[in-house]
């Protein structure tokens, strides 16, 4: 049994967190970071302790939705189950974003008999040699098969995500010809640059995004608290600190924490070196390019109520 480190600090509010419970991904996509040569740093490509898990659950009040990933794929963790029934036994929505490849069969029934209450599937590409040249595998039938297969069993709790190429009305007939055929909630966005790892490809007045200071909380399959999952890449600039060595209250309380928050609280983006380039700090309103969806907007999280400003 891993060492748990024990804590009697104050609970901590967080009304919606994201919890990678595995840091590697069984897809090479092309705006992924996680793609690169070399790939992630390695200390990230690991499996998140159950137990580490429950503890970090006991460390926080106020919770009402946890995202069972940050930038690994959820579902290569073959207890994603237990995870999900967890946070149902606590009243704690629960939430995945996947490929789709391996949410399948009674694993996928499993998933949802434990009490998740949504999955959504990334599709990069709208058609079967586009998907093909984004996401690096020729699965596109099999995961429309598989999204198909939740929706049925779910009675609908399944939504698609889609990232824009290019300006072309056709691309966006087709994501759109997706949302309606197979019946889900879908979500077109531009590309985001991963906390500057690619040129700024997003316009507009330069403002905080809100993450620093929102009742929000991204952990990495490390036991690493990082302050957002778009660090991907660049995460080990990133820790906030480990759970393995304080608790979740001395680390959002720490000095690292309050050097973020007082960036972002002042405008010295620059300061800080993976919030310096990234593009996260726009605001484009034009970045949610469609949606059908009434719990998709800009400026807040998924399945929270909150805004980030």
């Amino acid at each position: 049994m891993t060492d748990i480190i024990a804590t009697d600090k104050p609970k901590v509010l967080i009304k919606r967190a994201s919890i990678e419970i595995d840091g590697r991904c069984n897809y090479r996509c092309t705006c992924c970071p996680q793609s690169y040569e070399g790939g992630r740093e390695k200390e990230f490509l690991v499996q998140y302790d159950f137990n580490k898990f429950v503890s970090l659950l006991d460390q926080m009040e106020g919770l009402e939705v946890v995202n069972l990933e940050g930038s690994g794929e959820p579902t290569l963790n073959k207890e994603l189950p237990r995870y999900i029934a967890e946070l149902t036994r606590r009243g704690v929505k629960s939430m995945i974003y996947t490929n789709g490849l391996k949410f399948k069969g009674y694993f996928m029934e499993e998933c949802f008999d434990s009490g998740l209450s949504y999955a959504r599937f990334s599709i990069l590409g709208y058609n079967p040699e586009t998907y093909h040249k984004i996401m690096g595998k020729d699965k596109w039938y099999k995961v429309l098969d598989n999204m198909q297969a939740a929706v049925e069993y779910s009675y609908g709790n399944v939504g698609v995500y889609h990232l824009l190429q290019g300006d072309s009305e056709y691309e966006m007939k087709m994501y759109k010809r997706i949302a309606l055929g197979f019946n889900v909630l879908s979500e077109v966005w531009k590309y985001h640059n991963w906390a500057g790892t690619y040129e700024t490809v997003r316009q507009g007045k330069r403002r905080t995004c809100g993450r620093p200071s929102s009742p929000s909380l991204t952990v990495r399959a490390n036991n690493t608290v990082v302050p957002c999952s778009n660090v991907l890449g660049v995460d080990s600039t990133a820790v906030m600190g480990s759970l393995d060595e304080s608790s979740l209250y001395e680390i959002s309380n720490g000095d690292k924490y309050n050097e973020l928050r007082d960036a972002h609280t002042s405008g010295n983006y620059d300061t800080i070196s993976y919030c310096k380039n990234c593009d996260f700090l726009y605001d484009d309103n034009e970045v949610l390019v469609w949606t059908n969806s009434d719990d998709v907007m800009l400026n807040r999280m998924k399945g929270v109520s909150f805004k980030l400003r």
